[in-house]
């Protein structure tokens, strides 16, 4: 009942506010206790969607009107009422509002973070970090590996016949000397220049990749390539081209990462001091039966107060269209 007087006695302060407006020239609306200046007015209306704003009117007085009727007026009203009935100090509404500060608190060390960082560690990011961030040409090889030029001479000649690819898993598991990756046809996975695979557990020979880069795709390399005194026979089967990325590409992202890492930085920063100067006694006794499952003692009942985990009914919010 007080609540609903509440607002009927806001609703009839809300249609004063032109006059408000015209007696002080940067209070735009009064409800209440409460006015709102033109300032935050237009700060409000600005970060409205072009798109949603066109739907409250065919002009912008009629928008700006239309906005203040159904959503700051109402947010006042609602904000008034819940202080009457002294809703802050119900436990599953501390628990919201306590959520609300923390994030709002969140926002405000990432904005801060992102004001501080520059070009420059932008620039000294991707530069330290090229190689992570440029992805090198590959080629996928699959290799017989033999222990002398006419054993690979042999396998080359049988893998060059017609259909001699059908035949290349049967030479590699009964010919490769390389027990690791004779069941899988000679599989090297793609290669970069230095020998690398993208399969981590590879490392081929760097000599593989420059001959592999002599043919083209789905080609055998003419000739048996030596390595470390035996022989292979190489088969290109594929390739990725080489990605460069310059930093102007990469800008946003790396802002992106950094801003990150300087808010948690922040935050740890802030946490750690609050702790110290906060946390004064942790009684372990009366946290050991949370772990247990095991319910605590009446006198430990008495000096423990848990937060409420629910989150209560739903609180109507503003929109662009009103609460909701």
């Amino acid at each position: 009942m007080r609540a609903r007087r509440l607002l009927a006695a806001c609703s009839c302060a809300a249609l004063c506010a032109v006059a408000a407006a015209r007696a002080d020239g940067d209070v735009a609306i009064t409800v209440g206790r409460e006015t709102v200046s033109r300032a935050d007015l237009e700060r409000r209306v600005r970060a409205v969607p072009a798109l949603q704003l066109a739907t409250l009117g065919k002009t912008p007085l009629e928008q700006r009107r239309a906005f203040v009727d159904r959503v700051v007026v109402p947010e006042l009203l609602f904000a008034q009422a819940a202080a009457a009935d002294q809703v802050a100090k119900r436990a599953e509404v501390r628990v919201r509002l306590d959520d609300a500060l923390r994030a709002a608190l969140m926002e405000e060390l990432r904005r801060e973070a992102d004001r501080e960082l520059g070009d420059a560690e932008i620039a000294r990011y991707f530069e330290d970090n090229k190689s992570r961030l440029e992805v090198p040409e590959r080629i996928h090889v699959q290799r017989i590996l033999v222990a002398t030029r006419e054993d690979a001479d042999a396998v080359l000649a049988l893998a060059k016949r017609p259909g001699g690819e059908r035949e290349w898993p049967k030479l590699a598991r009964e010919r490769s000397l390389d027990k690791a990756t004779h069941e899988r046809g000679g599989d090297l996975g793609f290669l970069a220049a230095d020998g690398q695979s993208h399969e981590v557990t590879v490392k081929a020979e760097p000599e593989l990749f420059a001959a592999a880069r002599k043919v083209k795709n789905g080609q055998l390399v003419p000739e048996p390539v030596p390595v470390d005194g035996k022989f292979a026979v190489v088969w290109r089967r594929g390739s990725t081209s080489a990605v460069t990325r310059t930093l102007e590409q990469e800008a946003a992202s790396i802002r992106g990462v950094l801003v990150r890492q300087r808010t948690e930085s922040k935050v740890k920063a802030l946490l750690d001091a609050a702790t110290k100067a906060k946390v004064s006694d942790v009684k372990d006794e009366l946290l050991a039966w949370l772990d247990s499952g095991t319910a605590p003692t009446t006198s430990a009942r008495r000096q423990v107060s848990p937060r409420p985990s629910g989150r209560g009914a739903a609180v109507p919010r503003p929109s662009p269209v009103g609460p909701r």
